[in-house]
């Protein structure tokens, strides 16, 4: 008979920490916080705490759900832009620079408000 692994079944699986949530979103913990605010995802006390007391958890079904929201698409469309626009702005290239300035991504949050 096999063993069953620590954190494989029960309640365990049902949460995940801070860190884990966040790399799985690929964001950064400001991204991450701002996401959190934005779909109302709260951390929660799990049942029986897992590995440490001093982590924060949050419900996996949460963290995918936020995984679908098109917002995170739109926030690392942000920071890609920021970082071309900084980079031209440091080679001095103008044409690039005022394109960047006129094609700026916007965030539409119409499928937030019901």
């Amino acid at each position: 008979m096999r063993k069953i692994k620590a954190g494989k079944r029960g309640e365990v699986t049902k949460y995940v920490s801070r860190a884990k949530a966040i790399r799985k979103l690929q964001l950064s913990l400001k991204d991450f916080r701002k996401m959190c605010i934005l779909k109302g995802v709260y951390p929660r006390e799990p049942p029986k705490k897992l590995k440490r007391t001093s982590k924060t958890y949050y419900h996996l079904k949460d963290i995918n759900f936020m995984s679908l929201d098109p917002i995170i698409e739109k926030v690392r469309a942000q920071k890609a832009h920021i970082k071309k626009y900084k980079k031209a702005k440091a080679k001095g290239d103008v044409g690039k620079i005022q394109y960047l300035a006129k094609h700026k991504p916007r965030m539409s949050m119409n499928h937030l408000v019901r």
